[in-house]
């Protein structure tokens, strides 16, 4: 017998007022992000800045990726978009979730009628939303004043990527959130455990060509595979490594915090 909740005046089932219920809840995380200085400055602004200041220090640096001379801005746009995308998804969540448990707000969750996994859903897809909208920021910036270029007959694969690895990185999220209970050790563990993996997978510079001894990923013998989960949206292949006579791009001085 399915159970039914009434809403507006009228009976509906259970499952279907859960659903309306998280879709304003979505909503309510969405707009409470975009009312929020810091994460619409960290989220959003802070990639544009990355991208436009190793832009300009990288001017005319060309790299090759699968046997094609790109601009170095080509290359590292849709890096800088994945790291926005962790820094949505991923540490905006750690840090979220320990501050509620310190300030008590999880506590008085539990104590009203919502759902906990409604709340902790809609947390994740709004930040989830929040972290995709980052990285269509960026390309729609980045396409006409940096010249990037995009094949379309990759955007649909790129989508679906960005996509599965947002909710990779939310749920990732939750469960490092869980491990700390309070803000002050949420932060380091964020950035300890994405800082050290951004480096060696690619994001910041292109492994080939980068100084000798610097750490680089196993790869399969049989094919390569993008280190971001974007960049297919921008390049041919994903590995890079910068060609004749280029600098070597510099990284930057480290994450901020989400």
């Amino acid at each position: 017998m399915t159970a039914l909740v009434r809403v507006g005046g009228s009976d509906i089932p259970a499952r279907a007022s859960d659903a309306r219920l998280l879709g304003r809840w979505i909503a309510a995380r969405v707009r409470m992000t975009l009312r929020s200085p810091r994460a619409l400055g960290f989220t959003f602004a802070f990639p544009l800045v990355l991208v436009t200041l190793f832009g300009a220090i990288n001017e005319g640096v060309r790299v090759t990726l699968a046997g094609h001379d790109v601009s170095f801005t080509q290359y590292y746009t849709p890096a800088i978009g994945v790291f926005g995308l962790t820094t949505a998804c991923y540490t905006s969540l750690v840090v979220g979730l320990a501050t509620a448990r310190e300030t008590g707000l999880l506590k008085r969750v539990r104590g009203t009628p919502l759902p906990v996994a409604v709340y902790l859903g809609s947390w994740s897809a709004g930040a989830m939303l929040t972290g995709l909208a980052s990285v269509l920021l960026l390309f729609v910036v980045a396409i006409p004043a940096f010249g990037v270029d995009v094949p379309l007959a990759s955007v649909p694969a790129a989508v679906a990527t960005a996509a599965l690895g947002a909710a990779c990185l939310a749920a990732l999220g939750l469960a490092a959130g869980s491990l700390v209970r309070t803000s002050e050790q949420a932060m380091p563990l964020a950035q300890f455990t994405f800082l050290p993996i951004s480096f060696i997978s690619g994001i910041w510079f292109p492994l080939d060509g980068a100084p000798a001894g610097s750490p680089r990923p196993r790869t399969s013998s049989r094919s390569s595979t993008s280190s971001t989960p974007s960049r297919a949206a921008s390049s041919p292949a994903p590995r890079a490594r910068a060609s004749p006579g280029a600098t070597w791009p510099s990284s930057p001085p480290g994450a901020s915090e989400a």
